[in-house]
């Protein structure tokens, strides 16, 4: 689960939260459950955007801890197995269906479910289905509910399956609301989470992918482009501990060119490769002091310039051409300049 770490700093690795989504197994006529996504926290130097709730516990009739709404009630005879409610057309009692281990109480139309009623999945904990039918399936608008009548899903349905507009609620308290497309989530949604976080954006089968905002609940931000559930193209990550970056991301790390500013003040412009600073790029510090050069797995590596905008104890302000061998470090270059490691 997910808590702050130490800050990053200059000769670090400074890789973003990661936010992975797990699977999720589709809805039913029988009233199987979504997965919700699993926002897990990665073990890297910046704090985590999220929590990590478990998607794999399925209702135990108590519902959602919050969101839960009294659906519309419909007056029924309680059903038995006896109560099989012959009529092929109108109004059907109570009936049972062996094959499918279900009742239903509803509107009929040549034997078939079509109209208003309400379906109990005996299989599925008892798991009940108010609203429109078409051809013997849940089409229209509909709701999904636990025995106890907490709401599961309350939206639009399409020949049995989960599709346009709904709002889904799971059982540790997080809920979405948004586009479904054939059991998932796809169009644009908002899922928010128990512990406050929210992600606001497009989704595709279930992922989020396109341009999206993520909100922790600690404050930070991430808004930009999504693939996949990962932070892949262009974006902007805004850490409540002050650190900040904008630019290309591949796979939920800084890849391509970007612009990084860290919580002391330090700030890197340039290439970035695996969450890594690599190629040209320069570094300025607090004071005004600077290196501009080639940088290899977040160590400088090759020539670089540094500048100095203030007087030092080796003489005037000005620019100094340094080789710098590999796997060297701004503390040398700042030696050269009669600075200390904070370059002050």
């Amino acid at each position: 689960r997910g808590h702050p770490l130490s800050p990053p700093v200059v000769s670090q690795r400074a890789k973003p939260a990661s936010a992975t989504p797990s699977s999720a197994s589709p809805v039913s006529n029988s009233a199987r459950h979504l997965a919700a996504p699993a926002l897990v926290a990665p073990a890297s130097a910046l704090p985590s955007l999220a929590s990590n709730p478990d998607p794999t516990s399925p209702p135990s009739g108590g519902g959602p801890s919050h969101g839960e709404r009294k659906p519309r009630t419909h007056k029924k005879k309680t059903p038995t197995h006896e109560s099989r409610g012959e009529a092929q057309n109108g109004w059907r009692t109570a009936s049972y269906d062996e094959e499918a281990n279900e009742f239903y109480e509803g509107e009929v139309e040549q034997g078939q479910r079509q109209g208003f009623g309400v379906a109990v999945y005996c299989a599925f904990e008892d798991h009940m289905y108010e609203g429109e039918w078409s051809h013997g399936k849940e089409h229209g608008r509909g709701i999904l509910m636990t025995s106890e009548r907490s709401v599961i899903y309350d939206g639009e349905w399409v020949d049995g399956k989960i599709n346009g507009s709904g709002a889904y609620f799971f059982p540790g308290g997080d809920a979405y609301r948004g586009d479904w497309r054939e059991n998932l989530r796809h169009g644009k949604g908002t899922y928010t989470l128990k512990n406050g976080s929210k992600y606001e954006g497009e989704w595709r089968d279930h992922k989020r992918s396109g341009k999206g905002k993520f909100t922790g609940s600690d404050g930070s931000v991430y808004e930009g482009e999504w693939l996949n559930d990962k932070k892949h193209g262009r974006g902007v990550l805004d850490l409540s501990n002050g650190f900040w970056y904008e630019g290309q991301w591949a796979l939920d790390e800084f890849d391509g060119r970007g612009i990084c500013v860290y919580p002391d003040g330090v700030r890197y412009e340039g290439m970035w490769k695996a969450g890594k600073k690599d190629g040209r790029g320069s570094l300025t510090f607090p004071n005004g002091t600077s290196y501009e050069g080639r940088f290899r797995e977040d160590r400088i590596d090759g020539q670089g310039t540094v500048h100095v905008t203030q007087p030092t104890n080796t003489g005037r302000p000005g620019e100094w051409m340094i080789p710098i061998e590999f796997q060297s470090d701004i503390s040398r270059i700042h030696a050269k300049a009669g600075f200390d490691k904070a370059g002050k």
